[in-house]
């Protein structure tokens, strides 16, 4: 008697399986901004404004 054979299917691998990881990282990096202005102790705003007043003044610290 003849068996019929299932045909087999090819073997499925997920290739993003480790994508979800990203999910992790990112909302960590919100935390970024506010621990880089606790380690410098200056909000950016006020960095650059010193960087603008350099730059019309130079460095001889000119006073209004």
């Amino acid at each position: 008697m003849l068996q019929a054979r299932l045909p087999t299917a090819p073997h499925y691998r997920d290739r993003k399986r480790y994508a979800w990881l990203l999910s992790l990282v990112v909302p960590c990096t919100m935390g970024v901004g506010p621990a880089l202005m606790w380690w410098t102790g200056e909000p950016p705003a006020s960095a650059s404004t010193r960087a603008s007043e350099q730059r019309s003044c130079g460095n001889t610290g000119c006073k209004s």
